[in-house]
């Protein structure tokens, strides 16, 4: 009979051996089981006879709302074998793997779907970037006072790490990364056989910016794209030097035939070879695998998180505490925290609105603001009510850096 539950120690090869075959590629062993804080049991399994039939790690994240951190689940290698496919193993796994990460206390979980409607299924839901192209034939190279060159030396770590911090110190969606995912990013751009994808800018000979590039898709050749700029960050001052590592990486772009360079906008920064993407574009985007799926997980320790973030916010209209305005409460839909839904409480007005849980998600973190929202009752809310909306939720634009899961 089969049996979902954690890795042990004992277990770890056959997991391994599993997501190896899968995936072609050892990473659990590699990388996963090398990360700080790594625990065994985070690696989910289902175990038939002893053989692991399926298998996925969840991998422990700090995310910032701004200047706050909670604590982020990342669902990462989910594999079947494919001898053992169609007996609802996957299913199994994912059920497995929310209730783990509702006892762990987990306050958000996030993945990057192969196939979005099937983590639907388990209270996932899409929250779609932000993306603009660059037409690499309209690029002119530019490039002048900043020296190019790839990141491939282990004494380019600090520099790029305090680059990170320092332009994602209070940026919702960013993550906290240890030396250990640089050293991880180092190794992996190295063995890389194509074009460079990790590429650093210099002044004076001190490294001022970076930019990670990739492949869309690896299954596939599109004959316009297949590359997306997935992070670029930058020193304060040395904006363009993002700019001429855009201008670089649509030369070796163009030099593999390809005409647009994808790229997900992050807000306090303009590029200015970047365009809004026609309906055509947005069409062949939609469906790729960078799409982002978002859970709630533990709504009582997510507020708790965040108190004092929402406190200093709801200040600005002069209350002292959220909680003396609004209430929020979260209704289960089923006996596994699968799905939900998340009802605001206005106090004052006595006025509930009741929010699906990827709308509130969007609330939370900034994604978009209340006012462009179609949710239904909200017509109902006073101004005020629509007020302290605003206040506790700001849209602040974050960023979901495609290569903050490693």
């Amino acid at each position: 009979m089969a049996e979902a539950r954690g890795c042990s120690k004992k277990d770890f090869k056959e997991a391994a051996r599993l997501t190896t075959k899968v995936f072609e590629d050892p990473f659990l062993e590699n990388v996963s089981s090398k990360e700080e804080g790594f625990k065994y049991d985070d690696i989910r399994m289902i175990m038939e006879n002893a053989v692991c039939r399926s298998a996925l790690f969840v991998s422990n994240r700090k995310m910032r709302i701004q200047d706050t951190l909670i604590s982020l689940s990342g669902i990462g290698g989910v594999a079947t074998d494919p001898d053992a496919r169609g007996k609802g193993y996957a299913s199994m796994i994912m059920t497995d793997s929310v209730e783990h990460m509702t006892m762990d206390g987990y306050d958000m979980s996030l993945l990057f779907p192969f196939k979005p409607a099937f983590y639907a299924k388990f209270g996932y839901r899409s929250m779609i970037m932000n993306t603009k192209v660059v037409h690499v034939d309209a690029l002119k190279q530019e490039i002048k006072d900043f020296t190019i060159r790839p990141f491939n030396n282990p004494a380019d770590i600090a520099a790029v790490m305090k680059i990170h911090d320092e332009f994602n110190a209070k940026q919702t969606g960013s993550l906290l990364r240890n030396r250990y995912y640089w050293e991880h990013r180092l190794q992996t751009h190295l063995q890389k056989d194509t074009i460079d994808n990790f590429l650093v800018a210099e002044s004076n000979g001190i490294i001022v910016a970076y930019a990670m590039n990739e492949k869309i898709r690896d299954d596939w050749d599109a004959p316009d794209f297949n590359y997306k700029i997935g992070e670029y960050c930058c020193l304060d001052g040395y904006e363009d030097a993002v700019n001429a590592l855009f201008e670089k990486i649509a030369g070796d772009v163009a030099g593999e035939g390809k005409k647009i360079l994808f790229y997900d906008v992050v807000d306090k920064m303009d590029i200015k070879y970047g365009k809004p993407m026609t309906e055509e574009e947005a069409e062949e985007h939609k469906d790729l695998r960078k799409n982002k799926m978002w859970k709630i997980v533990n709504i009582s320790s997510l507020l708790r998180q965040i108190t004092p973030l929402l406190n200093r916010r709801i200040r600005t209209m002069n209350y002292n505490n959220w909680q003396d305005v609004v209430g929020f409460e979260r209704t289960i839909l089923d006996d596994k925290n699968l799905n939900g839904k998340m009802a605001i409480d206005f106090i004052e007005s006595d006025h509930r609105l009741e929010i699906e849980d990827i709308d509130f998600n969007k609330l939370l973190l900034g994604h978009t603001s209340f006012d462009k929202m179609n949710i239904p009752g909200a017509d109902k809310l006073n101004q005020e009510d629509k007020k302290i909306l605003a206040a506790l939720f700001p849209e602040l634009n974050p960023v979901y850096y495609d290569f903050d899961y490693i």
